[in-house]
């Protein structure tokens, strides 16, 4: 016997609730005339987790202002579930 493989958990939704999703398509952002993000695109379902991982000023903090609908994008679609 050794450890047991660390499995997967899932986030159940409440009865009768759908899993809600959020993506991104084509995102493009420019912050006084610099260009931030360009054609970035993702998708996150309910209960999954997702890392955005960079060095600083790449755009991590730009990209989740956008998903949170906090900033409008130059370029692309945000849609799916409203993060706050």
């Amino acid at each position: 016997r050794g450890p047991r493989p660390l499995e997967p958990v899932g986030v159940m939704p409440a009865k009768g609730a759908a899993l809600k999703t959020i993506s991104a398509t084509g995102l493009t952002c420019r912050l006084g005339g610099e260009l931030v993000l360009d054609d970035v695109s993702l998708a996150a379902d309910a209960g999954e987790v997702l890392a955005i991982v960079g060095p600083s000023g790449c755009g991590k903090t730009t990209l989740l202002e956008l998903l949170c609908r906090l900033r409008t994008p130059d370029g692309g679609t945000v849609s799916g579930h409203r993060a706050v």
